[in-house]
């Protein structure tokens, strides 16, 4: 059997940038206030206001941790990993009685909603001082307080997820940094983000593997855009 099909197929996948196989580990997050400069530290002043109001003293609230530990180039550095969520239209069937040997119609209902269900899904890496107690559990917390509510008071959070892959050939692009927009594949952005599940953490003397350092943080959002 002839190979030559095959091997024109791999040459032409790779023949260009835009078709070559991405090197899907090449990616960013970042999280972003939606006032202002965009900073967390808006969030922050919003979270411990709605705590102060509520809870008072019972939670720590390191208030810069997001953007202390945010890159311009890399985003938030302790990010691990994310689960995009799915789209999804739900599709009907509308029968006739007495139809004899016709199926069914279709018909399209309605896209699935985003929510508890369908969500988008962060996992950080722990540290001594941890991102996901001292500041989203207080944040989950003061939105189960506060709700949705748009107010002066503002919760919410934008979250940016861009996709990167190796520089496209050629020696005048051997330079080019990571992160910039000439080797970006595409970019999520999710708008009015607020945590909604934190994932239990547990301890033992055992010992120790990836997943006792790593915590997943599920976030509910109002709609999302994607460009390249």
């Amino acid at each position: 059997m002839s190979l030559q099909p095959i091997q024109r197929r791999l040459d032409g996948l790779t023949s260009t940038w835009e078709g070559d196989i991405p090197t899907k580990f090449l990616w960013t997050i970042g999280f972003q206030g939606r006032r202002g400069n965009g900073l967390m530290q808006q969030v922050a002043d919003s979270i411990e206001r709605v705590l102060y109001d509520y809870q008072d003293k019972r939670w720590s609230l390191h208030k810069g941790i997001f953007d202390n530990r945010s890159d311009d180039d890399i985003g938030f550095m302790f990010a691990q990993a994310v689960a995009l969520p799915q789209e999804q239209v739900a599709v009907g069937t509308l029968p006739v009685a007495k139809s004899g040997g016709f199926v069914a119609g279709y018909y399209g209902d309605r896209r699935v909603d985003y929510g508890s269900s369908n969500k988008l899904d962060v996992t950080f890496l722990e540290q001594n001082k941890d991102i996901v107690d001292m500041f989203i559990r207080p944040w989950l917390v003061a939105v189960s307080y506060h709700g949705l509510i748009e107010d002066e008071t503002d919760l919410k959070c934008n979250i940016i997820v861009n996709l990167h892959t190796r520089n496209p050939s050629g020696p005048e692009n051997l330079e080019i940094p990571f992160g910039d927009a000439r080797n970006k594949r595409k970019t999520y952005m999710f708008e009015d983000c607020v945590p909604i599940n934190v994932e239990a953490d547990q301890l033992s003397y055992g010992e120790l593997s990836n997943n006792d350092l790593e915590r997943t943080v599920s976030f509910a959002f109002s709609k999302y855009s994607l460009v390249d």
